[in-house]
């Protein structure tokens, strides 16, 4: 978004002409819609080429009220029955559903911290301006509800995930100033996988005084086991120096717990029938987006709305892969059956 030049200023200059452009002449006003369709369309198109990077941006540009406040307009125009011109009606029809779109979007990729903050303060300004109000149901009205739910589960992760870095972040070096892996990088022992740091420094501090040692008797004798119902290994194991990473991981543990009636069902068959999930729950799209690849077929509803679409979500896809996902599910089922505490 940052290399397409004055882009968000012109986009925010279409939704300033488009309340008025509805009230004038058809042809008009289909142009001025066409228009702003195109502009939502090609913000959808960027974040589906260049992900949270784009949302980013586009939050950072206050896009998101300016797509609220062209709908209100839309709904205002469409419920008054102004215009009855049939390729108008098909121009709203067509940039509703880019709307939709666009906060379906939103919704898959509060996966990300950075985006997590600015859709946080992006929804309190909307919130306060008064931009929420809907008292009917309608495609785009259910989106933004389910952008809404996203948003409030993925605040709630935050909460957990907080807890979960003050055990699982522990530096390895009994010198640490810190004493915890915080905001910044992880370091990682690249011998046994095992050792966290919070700094070059203090890796090199604890090899020279220990883990030269440990480290060979760690590799060499871990027990896999046991590891496997340890939940801070799970939520470290194939994590970068990025603090993104391990964020994603953690979510996808609650998220599967907060749905493991479905997950459960899915597991019960390999190779599954088809398989419909609702829209509102990224992460469990992409479990059900690795089962597939071993049969099952998945197409994606999203809550009271007739929106089908086959399952496409990439938000997580570099960062999870399907041994995590084993390792989390047989973790849960375990938790599940015999009472194993989530938390160490």
């Amino acid at each position: 978004m940052t290399h397409v030049g004055g882009f968000p200023h012109l986009y925010q200059g279409y939704v300033t002409i488009f309340p008025s452009a509805l009230e004038g002449d058809s042809r008009t006003s289909v142009f001025n819609a066409m228009l702003l369709y195109l502009s939502t369309d090609f913000i959808n198109l960027s974040i589906a080429s260049f992900g949270h990077k784009i949302i980013i941006e586009v939050l950072r540009h206050r896009i998101l009220s300016s797509v609220l406040l062209s709908f209100r307009h839309l709904t205002r125009h469409t419920l008054t029955g102004t215009s009855r011109d049939p390729l108008l009606t098909s121009t709203i029809s067509q940039l509703e559903q880019a709307f939709v779109i666009f906060l379906d979007n939103l919704a898959a990729y509060t996966t990300y911290i950075k985006v997590l903050r600015c859709l946080g303060r992006a929804m309190k300004d909307m919130q306060e301006s008064g931009l929420f109000t809907s008292t009917y149901s309608t495609p785009l009205n259910d989106a933004l509800e389910n952008l809404l739910q996203s948003l409030k589960n993925r605040l709630d992760d935050t909460q957990e995930y907080g807890k979960q870095l003050k055990t699982a972040n522990a530096c390895r070096n009994d010198f640490c100033p810190r004493g915890v892996v915080c905001d910044g990088s992880i370091f990682r022992c690249s011998g046994c996988r095992d050792a966290l740091y919070c700094s070059k420094q203090c890796q090199r501090e604890d090899w020279k005084h220990r883990h030269s040692v440990d480290c060979v008797e760690i590799a060499t004798n871990k027990a896999e086991q046991a590891r496997e119902y340890n939940l801070d290994y799970f939520l470290l194991q194939g994590t970068d120096k990025s603090r993104e990473d391990f964020f994603r991981h953690s979510i996808l543990y609650n998220e599967i717990k907060r749905r493991w009636i479905e997950v459960s069902q899915l597991l019960q068959h390999r190779p599954a029938p088809t398989v419909v999930m609702r829209a509102d729950a990224p992460i469990l799209h992409f479990i059900i987006r690795m089962l597939g690849e071993r049969g099952t077929i998945v197409y994606v509803e999203s809550s009271q709305s007739n929106r089908w679409f086959s399952e496409t979500i990439r938000d997580t896809g570099p960062v999870i892969d399907e041994s995590s996902i084993d390792t989390c599910v047989r973790r849960i089922s375990l938790w599940r059956h015999s009472g194993y505490t989530l938390l160490a």
